[in-house]
């Protein structure tokens, strides 16, 4: 007994004889063989035991020149998958249970997975021929080496057909084909190294970049921080976010520090661009390239500021005088001004406080303001109004 599935084909030679027995509560017509021209014996269409799904062909008793000739069964095919390095050719293979004994074509499709079509040349559907005798052929594809920092990549090829008999193997029916990356990890730069930018320009631009392309987005972020003797501060100086993203379709992206225009005179003012850390396995930070300076350089017009002391002030004796020293426009630098007290009708004993010769008042750097304060000394004698004098001497 031999077990065939539908559209199997059974050789008849002359004067043979064959009994066809259908599979039990199955329409025998399902099974039933059709076309044969030399069938001289009884063909039984009987209901026994055969295994589900299954046409049984039995060979009978016939002539000693006759006999039944079966092509081999239900030849059913499999396909393996395999794994490959981009730039390789990813060889598939294709097996039969049994041995051709005509001509048959296993029909494939492809399957994109992470893998598309840039990834290996081939055809999307082909078909694979079994010449008689064999049992095993193979399909290729090259993959393409991109130069792309990637994951590992996939692709599927599956078996649809086979064509005129045979079947799919049910369970190994597809294969995946597995591409390793062979690039190496990107690094991600800083630059220019160093620049100076007035600060009416209002920004300053550096410009991260990838050694090699990557596959998605990758996030860097970095710090800023003040540096040298005259340090540019946040929010004072300038302004600035803290990550920087470069696209997954791109190799590089700008890191824009915001200039604040203050309108101060001051000295340039310096700070450094730090990076500090990378969201992408495949990209880590360049071990040299990853810090970068930059100088505000100030062009406010007002060369000079020009300082000034309030006109006068009036207090009770006991009580502090206290006068106002200004700056306009104000200046990035501490700035000292030395002033000189003068006995009017006050004498030196009337108040308290400033030495004899040049006094200092100080300006806080980027202020306005400086204060100056003479205690007054309560003497309990009844008198007039008293003067004295401060006059500003130099800054």
């Amino acid at each position: 007994i031999a077990y065939l599935k539908e559209g199997d084909v059974v050789m008849l030679a002359e004067n043979a004889c064959i009994q066809v027995i259908t599979a039990i509560n199955h329409d025998e017509d399902a099974y039933c063989i059709t076309t044969i021209d030399n069938l001289l014996g009884q063909v039984n269409i009987q209901a026994q035991s055969c295994p589900p799904d299954y046409a049984c062909i039995r060979m009978a008793a016939g002539p000693a020149d006759g006999g039944v000739t079966i092509s081999g069964g239900v030849p059913t095919v499999f396909i393996s998958g395999t794994t490959v390095t981009e730039g390789q050719t990813a060889v598939l293979q294709l097996r039969l249970d049994r041995t051709a004994t005509l001509p048959v074509l296993a029909t494939y499709q492809i399957q994109f997975g992470t893998a598309d079509r840039l990834d290996f040349e081939g055809e999307l559907t082909g078909t694979v021929t079994f010449p008689v005798g064999s049992s095993q052929e193979f399909v290729s594809f090259r993959t393409i080496d991109d130069a792309v920092i990637e994951p590992t990549e996939t692709f599927t090829v599956v078996v649809t057909s086979m064509a005129p008999i045979g079947v799919v193997s049910p369970t190994q029916d597809r294969a995946l084909v597995s591409i390793l990356d062979n690039d190496a990890t990107s690094e991600v730069s800083i630059g220019p190294g160093s620049q100076s930018v007035s600060e009416s320009v209002g920004q300053i631009t550096f410009v991260l970049t990838l050694s090699t392309a990557v596959v998605g987005d990758t996030t860097v972020s970095y710090t800023i921080a003040p540096l040298g003797p005259n340090p540019a501060t946040q929010t004072d100086d300038w302004t600035a976010g803290s990550t920087v993203v470069i696209s997954g379709q791109s190799s590089s992206s700008p890191l824009i520090v915001t200039v604040v225009n203050d309108n101060i005179v001051e000295l340039s003012e310096s700070f450094r661009v730090t990076l500090r850390s990378v969201d992408n396995p495949a990209v880590r930070i360049h071990p040299t390239l990853h810090t970068a300076d930059a100088t505000i350089i100030n062009d406010d017009l007002t060369p000079d500021a020009v300082i000034s002391i309030s006109s006068s002030a009036q207090v009770v004796e006991g009580n502090a005088a206290v006068l106002s020293v200004t700056i306009a426009p104000p200046v990035a630098t501490r700035t000292e001004v030395t002033f000189l007290v003068t006995p009017g009708t006050a004498s030196t004993s009337d108040f308290i406080g400033p030495a004899a010769g040049n006094n200092i008042v100080v300006i806080p750097a980027s202020g306005s303001t400086g204060t100056i304060s003479i205690p007054t000394t309560p003497d309990g004698l009844i008198e007039p109004l008293e003067t004295f004098q401060v006059t500003l001497t130099s800054s």
